[in-house]
This record gives C-alpha cells, structure tokens and sequence, in this order.
C-alpha cells in the first residue's frame, strides 16, 4: 500500500500508471529528473518515504515503465535509478499539467502575479518536505 491506497491490478509493463500520479510517485519522478540517476537511499530523502517504502515505491515504478536500475558491475552494493522515456514524459506532462492549472485557475490575475503564487507555492512545497 503507498501513500495510503491499496494497490490494484498491476499496470501493463511498459505502461505508467493509468492517471494522475500520486505526490510520492511524482515526488519519485522528480528526483532523478532534477538530479540524475540516485541511489535508493538518495531518492528516499526526495520522496520523504522510508528506505522500505522507496524500495518498493521504485518496484512499483519500474514495473510501470518509469524508472530503470543502472546496474554496475564494478560496484554491487549500490543500484541507482534513473528515469526511462516513459518516466521523463509522465514528469514532463505533470510538470505542464501544474504549470498550465496555476496560470489558467485564477484568470483575473496577471502573469507576473501567478508565477510569483507559483513560486512561493513551490517555497513552500520545499519547506513542507524538509519538516
């Protein structure tokens, strides 16, 4: 169970999950976007999710097409992953999705305003991850 709903069918392999990503699935996504590959442990303080729960969380990821393990033969203990196309592109579209709501949402206020509201919205998403 991740972020508190039960798991349904799998998703076809290959396929993201079908519909808007919950925030730790797009918190996951976002990670290795801005970063690059992370190891578990690194895209756990991304996700603000225990080193279990990102386990499986990129279980559930790569399964879905998402997420890739880079796998090195000269170093075993550490898997990083990585976003695949499908992963960049379910990213991407939330990414313009938000953009788009908070720029169309409050149409009687100007551009200058609404991408300061989305900054601050976006200050305060930082603060709340680090609580």
């Amino acid at each position: 169970m991740l972020d508190g709903v039960p798991p349904g069918p799998a998703p076809p392999t290959g396929s993201a999950p079908p519909g808007p990503l919950p925030l730790t699935h797009a918190r996951a996504l976002r990670a290795p976007a801005e970063q690059g590959p992370l190891g578990v442990c690194r895209l756990a303080v991304g996700t603000r999710a225990s080193g279990a729960a990102t386990t499986q969380l990129v279980n559930g990821l790569v399964a879905a097409g998402c997420i890739t393990r880079i796998r090195r033969p000269e170093d075993k203990r550490s898997v990083p992953v990585a976003l695949t196309d499908e992963g960049r592109a379910r990213h991407d579209e939330r990414r313009r999705a938000l953009t788009e709501a908070l720029h169309t949402a409050p149409a009687h206020r100007d551009a200058p305003a609404v991408d300061s509201a989305a900054e601050v919205l976006d200050h305060l998403s930082a603060v709340h991850d680090r609580l």
